[in-house]
């Protein structure tokens, strides 16, 4: 068996023979060079990196071997400033990352510049595989390195020829050649006035251009068929009193800032469930008299009151309106008029009432008691387990107030009883204790509470 060889690794197989069977592409696109931790190594195909990589670089070169259409040929350029350590072993890596293949190499020693001496390594590693249609080079073309076999190739291809070994025409004909050569030195090409300028071409007669769909929108050339149909989708099918801007604009009133001026308009109209009354809406200083009750539906069911009056705002020295809607002692809806347009109705409720709760609350209970949501609560403390302090931010006329409680120690549907009880209670706060029958007192993930008071 060879000394020196390179082989697929177990990755690399599985991707060449999936590219192979899917007809994808498989990208190569880095190599890199280790010295194999101090001796000679040997490729192994689980690999997945070389045993101590030194140098790692993009693909310089990925070909098919002229000689053997089943291999390839992976070429790496380390430049002269790199150096300073042993080459014994070589790896190709794909775009995902993965090692490819793996091979050891002669051991070769890269000097660096400041030993004395430096030079270009150029390294190839042949590979023989199934399909070389399902390798692909993938190489960022900005770092790779041309190597002088490279550069001679390529510009002895391009040149095919010397200066003024050819003898062109003169006649002002075209004569395309399969061979890029140069010209010689007096040739000259006739000047043709009958083709316009790439610069700013000035066209005459009936010049023609491909008729776009009406989807594309870049710099390209617009036909007058392009332009009519783009206006007739603008159009769509208007009449003919609105099918041109002046029409729309005149329509419109001319109003330049129509979205507002409509908008306005409708934040000084009444909901729909709000009854208008004595042209509310139009009404500059209001139809009503302080302390003027007029009976309507109420918007929430059942007879209500509607209040109305005007007062002095100090702040803008304004005249204002303000209209409520009341049923029994609860507030349902409050607007005001500042002399220009209304503000939009919003929802009050009268703690006044009996029939509304003081205060409620939704508290967790275990670890870090807190707060979920609330009304008219300025704390919740923690007294120990399933023992809390319930505080009110505005306390009650008396202790003589009614709580009602419950909670669940989870949120499971496990059976057993839970109990909340309220006790402790005075005009500012009341004490909740919760307890279960399997348990006795334990802390509740969910306590809720509300308080009703005359």
């Amino acid at each position: 068996m060879s000394t020196y060889y390179a082989i697929l690794t177990a990755v690399g197989e599985a991707k060449l023979a999936n590219a192979t069977a899917l007809g994808t592409v498989l990208q190569l696109s880095k190599m890199a060079v280790g010295d194999g931790s101090g001796t000679l190594p040997t490729p192994v195909r689980t690999q997945t990196g070389l045993l101590r990589e030194t140098y790692r670089a993009d693909l310089n070169t990925l070909s098919i071997d002229p000689l053997n259409p089943s291999q390839i040929i992976a070429e790496l350029v380390i430049p002269e400033t790199e150096g300073g350590y042993w080459l014994r072993e070589m790896g190709i890596y794909d775009a995902a990352g993965d090692l490819f293949a793996v091979a050891n190499c002669p051991p070769s020693y890269k000097p660096q510049m400041s030993e004395g001496s430096g030079r270009t390594q150029v390294l190839r590693m042949v590979l023989i595989v199934s399909s070389t249609a399902a390798v692909q080079l993938k190489i960022d073309p900005s770092v790779v390195l041309a190597t002088r076999d490279f550069v001679t190739t390529t510009v002895t291809a391009a040149l095919a020829g010397a200066r003024g070994t050819t003898n062109p025409l003169m006649d002002g004909v075209a004569h395309p050649g399969g061979a890029n050569r140069f010209s010689r030195e007096d040739h000259r090409h006739p000047v043709d006035t009958s083709r316009a300028p790439l610069d700013s071409p000035a066209f005459t007669g009936t010049p023609k251009a491909p008729t776009l769909p009406l989807t594309v929108n870049n710099d390209q050339l617009a036909t007058t068929a392009f332009v009519l149909a783009a206006v007739a989708a603008l159009v769509d099918s208007s009449p003919e009193s609105l099918n041109t801007l002046k029409e729309l604009a005149t329509a419109l009133g001319n109003d330049a800032n129509f979205a507002t001026t409509v908008t306005n308009a409708l934040s000084r109209k009444l909901d729909k469930a709000i009854p208008v009354v004595a042209n509310l809406d139009n009404a500059p200083v209001g139809p009503f008299a302080a302390a003027t009750a007029t009976a309507i539906n109420s918007p929430i069911g059942g007879q209500g009151t509607l209040y109305g009056f005007t007062y002095l705002d100090p702040l803008v020295s304004v005249s204002k309106i303000q209209v409520a809607i009341n049923v029994g002692t609860q507030a349902t809806y409050v607007r005001a008029y500042n002399g220009n347009e209304w503000s939009p109705w919003s929802e009050q409720v009268s703690t006044v009432s009996p029939r509304v709760a003081k205060a409620w609350a939704n508290f967790r209970g275990t670890g870090t008691v807190s707060l979920r949501k609330g009304l008219n609560i300025s704390s919740i403390t923690d007294g120990g387990t399933g023992d809390y302090g319930v505080n009110f931010a505005t306390p009650m006329p008396d202790a003589n107030y009614a709580v009602v409680a419950s909670g669940s120690a989870d949120d499971s549907t496990a059976t057993g009883v839970n109990c909340v009880k309220p006790y402790a209670r005075t005009a500012n706060g009341f004490r909740i204790g919760t307890t279960a029958t399997t348990n006795g007192r334990i802390a509740f993930l969910w306590v809720e509470f509300s308080v009703f008071s005359n």
